[in-house]
C-alpha cells in the first residue's frame, strides 16, 4: 500500500478514486434511452470527471447545482454563522477558491501554499462584508470552475490534483446548502 506523509502521520493513498467510479464507464457498458433503445458508453476517467465536474455546476449530481447554491443569497445571508468559530458560506467558498487556485498554480508548475498564506487565506475571515465584494467572490468562484474545467478537458495537464476537487467540492456545497436551510431560505430544487 502506498501511503503519504500529512500532518496526521502517515495515511494510505488511493492512486485514483475514480478509478473504481469510472470503471463502469472505461469499457463500454449497455444502458437504454428514453425510448428504449440500447445505448453504450465509453468514457475515459478524463471524460468522467470532466463531465461530474460539469455537471455539478450546472445540474447538481445528487444535491442542487453548485452555481444555484451560491446564486442569489446576499452578503448578509452568506456571511451568516450558526454559532461563533463556524464558518459562513462565503468563507467555505473562499476556502474551496483558495484550494482551486493552488490547484490550477500547481498544476502550471507553481509550488505550495506556504503555511502562512495558508493560515491567511484557507477558511478567511471576512473583512469586507459588502455586497460588493460578496458579488465578487461569486465571479471569482465562477471563473474558477471555468478554469479547473479547462484543465479537465485538457488532455495534456494531469489529473493527481484536479481529481480530489471533485469530491471536496461536493462535500462544502453539502454544507453551504446545509446552511442555507438553518438560515431558512428555501430549498433550491
Amino acid at each position: 500500500m502506498t501511503t503519504t506523509s500529512s500532518r496526521m502521520g502517515n495515511v494510505p493513498v488511493i492512486k485514483s478514486w475514480t478509478a473504481a467510479a469510472s470503471a463502469a464507464f472505461s469499457r463500454k457498458e449497455r444502458g437504454s434511452t428514453r425510448d428504449g433503445r440500447n445505448s453504450e458508453v465509453n468514457m475515459s476517467e478524463r471524460e468522467f470527471l470532466a463531465s461530474w465536474w460539469n455537471s455539478a455546476w450546472t445540474e447538481g449530481l445528487w444535491a442542487a447545482a453548485w452555481s444555484k447554491s451560491i446564486d442569489g443569497l446576499s452578503a448578509e445571508q452568506a456571511a451568516w454563522t450558526p454559532a461563533n468559530g463556524r464558518h459562513s458560506i462565503w468563507q467555505i467558498v473562499l476556502h474551496m477558491l483558495f484550494w482551486r487556485e493552488d490547484c490550477l498554480r500547481r498544476i502550471a508548475g507553481g509550488g505550495k501554499p506556504s503555511e502562512a498564506e495558508v493560515q491567511a487565506k484557507n477558511f478567511p475571515a471576512i473583512t469586507d462584508p459588502s455586497q460588493q465584494a460578496w458579488d465578487s467572490v461569486q465571479r471569482r468562484f465562477a471563473e474558477s470552475q471555468k478554469q479547473v474545467a479547462a484543465v479537465l478537458a485538457d488532455s495534456a495537464a494531469p489529473l493527481d490534483r484536479a481529481a480530489y476537487l471533485l469530491p471536496h467540492d461536493s462535500y462544502h456545497m453539502g454544507q453551504i446548502n446545509y446552511l442555507r436551510a438553518m438560515q431558512g431560505l428555501p430549498a433550491i430544487e
